[in-house]
């Protein structure tokens, strides 16, 4: 597949899979009207870890046939100082059970995206007018 996109023109980009927050009901995690959020619904980053665990082979792999392919991190804008948190500046990240970003999650992690661009791919951003 990656020989098929780098043939047409396409770089690739791996994003590392985000943490889910399973099993755990997300509504309890933040304020809202008349209810309070549980004291904390952060998760160790032992999460981030089997994420990174699992998803190394793929990437070592890749590391041997394509040494240029970049890999991008969206858990590093939602875990800090050894926490996983469902959210952000106060923020739910999910939008539901299924651990679908937020609109607000989403817009975030396209700025993420765009500063690591800048850094690791700067040619592929538009240039700015």
């Amino acid at each position: 597949m990656i020989d098929f996109l780098k043939q047409n023109q396409v770089t690739p980009i791996i994003f590392v899979p985000h943490f889910l927050f399973e099993k755990r009901d997300l509504k309890k995690c933040f304020e809202r009207p008349f209810k309070s959020a549980v004291a904390s619904c952060d998760l160790e980053e032992d999460v981030r870890t089997k994420i990174d665990d699992g998803f190394a082979p793929l990437l070592e792999s890749l590391a041997k046939t394509h040494p240029d392919v970049r890999v991008f991190d969206q858990n590093e804008l939602f875990c800090r100082s050894g926490k996983c948190s469902p959210l952000l500046n106060g923020m739910p990240i999910y939008r539901d059970d299924a651990s679908h970003y937020t609109e607000y999650a989403s817009s975030e992690v396209a700025k993420q995206f765009v500063e690591w661009a800048k850094v690791h791919m700067p040619g592929i951003l538009a240039e700015e007018r």
